[in-house]
């Protein structure tokens, strides 16, 4: 890879994170949008139910309301501040048909019946206020303040009032929301996470001290491309051709575990029987390095005094 394509490589990235943080940054903003939306359709529907069970549980459906019959019921009456005794009324059949329909338990069963085959995960509260007493379905002290607790208002009579409070976590919200956009926008972040995980890839996999063979057979020695089809050496804006010899040679360098290649093995190859056989295996060698010179590449082929070794090593600075 040339220094050029690294520049590339890094301008790549940074247009990238700035892709991702922009997806994102609109992914948060619609979710947030939905989610308020949501939530304000869903208070909608739940403040309709209520008003159905309210209507349900309360509205007295005398089928015979003219004929209806006085009943007599017993109330506690103070006597002292320390007894009380039982004292019988007269009451209405719609006056005791009414009390027996304000109990707030009541209520909530119907208002809970009806929110479980809507929305599961509400939980449901009712305050039944009536004469100056009130009473309240289980115990609200559970209901978390970490919940949404929108109160309901609904009166069905003049001076009786219902008051719902319903507990729900925000998945509840998540769940009603339409995710279309939100999956679309998903999809492109994780197609640029790939895109962004493979250009690091390429850009931390190839260093200038570093031999990368790619998977379709080219490769990188340092910054230096190299296609053994062609045996063309390019970096930055330069290319080289090398002559037969000098590319098999460097292919064996290259594709030895070590890069490396004993002297022995290349005379047989070459030069088998040959008298002038070391002089023109180190002439071929010479230029192999003048190859790579040539073309900027980071790399030489090396030896030291008495080795039986050629070796592809990193330039010293």
């Amino acid at each position: 890879m040339t220094n050029l394509q690294q520049r590339q490589l890094v301008k790549g990235l940074r247009i990238t994170g700035v892709g991702l943080a922009v997806v994102i940054l609109v992914i948060i903003a619609k979710g947030w949008q939905g989610y308020w939306k949501t939530e304000v359709a869903l208070k909608e529907t739940i403040n309709s139910i209520f008003v159905q069970s309210v209507k349900d549980a309360v509205r007295l459906k005398a089928v015979n309301k003219p004929d209806v019959r006085g009943v007599t019921i017993s109330v506690p009456a103070k006597t002292s501040s320390k007894s009380t005794r039982s004292s019988e009324i007269y009451v209405s059949q719609d006056y005791k048909l009414l009390m027996d329909r304000v109990n707030a338990d009541t209520i909530n069963r119907v208002f809970r019946q009806r929110l479980r085959e809507r929305i599961p995960a509400v939980r449901s509260y009712v305050l039944v206020d009536y004469g100056g007493n009130s009473s309240v379905s289980d115990d609200t002290l559970s209901c978390s303040i970490r919940h949404r607790t929108p109160v309901l208002h609904q009166e069905v009579f003049n001076e009786i009032s219902y008051r719902g409070l319903v507990c729900y976590s925000p998945s509840v919200v998540f769940k009603e929301m339409s995710k279309g956009v939100l999956h679309v926008l998903l999809l492109i972040v994780l197609l640029l996470l790939m895109l962004f995980a493979y250009l690091l890839t390429k850009k931390y996999g190839i260093r200038r001290n570093t031999i990368v063979r790619h998977r379709n057979g080219t490769w990188n020695i340092g910054y230096t491309f190299f296609n053994p089809v062609s045996g063309k050496l390019r970096c930055e804006e330069k290319t080289v051709s090398l002559p037969a010899q000098q590319l098999k040679i460097f292919q064996w360098l290259l594709e030895d575990e070590n890069h490396r290649i004993e002297k022995i093995v290349l005379q047989e190859t070459f030069w088998a029987g040959s008298f002038t056989g070391y002089n023109s295996m180190t002439g071929s060698i010479n230029r192999l390095r003048n190859y790579l010179n040539e073309v900027g590449c980071d790399f030489t082929v090396s030896t030291e005094k008495g080795s039986d070794w050629y070796e592809l090593v990193v330039k010293e600075k």
